[in-house]
């Protein structure tokens, strides 16, 4: 993958922080797998791309679920920094590209 893990990190921490995880109960018995489907679209919406479908990123983010489900303290969330790295190991594992679009700031 041509960008950095720092830089995906950088660039989704704080949106994967913000608006998926808020997703991950505190109560629930059962991994949050819509946290998934929130991060591929957060993806998307900060400027990012990814070149899977919605089905095969979600895919490669249930074993990270599963992962963070079991070694993460009861009552308590993941690290947005920890989930962003797991997701960014993972994409780079699988062959998948990740880049984020130019921005040109203001016209005008």
């Amino acid at each position: 993958m041509k960008l950095r893990r720092e830089e995906f990190i950088a660039q989704f921490a704080i949106p994967f922080h913000v608006h998926c995880l808020r997703l991950w109960s505190r109560r629930a018995s059962l991994p949050p797998y819509s946290v998934a489907r929130c991060c591929y679209e957060w993806v998307g919406i900060t400027n990012g791309s990814v070149d899977l479908k919605v089905y095969e990123f979600t895919a490669l983010m249930r074993p990270i679920i599963n992962e963070l489900w079991r070694t993460t303290p009861t009552r308590q969330r993941p690290d947005a920094n920890d989930l962003a790295a797991k997701v960014y190991d993972a994409l780079d594992a699988a062959g998948a590209e990740v880049t984020i679009g130019r921005h040109d700031g203001p016209s005008g």
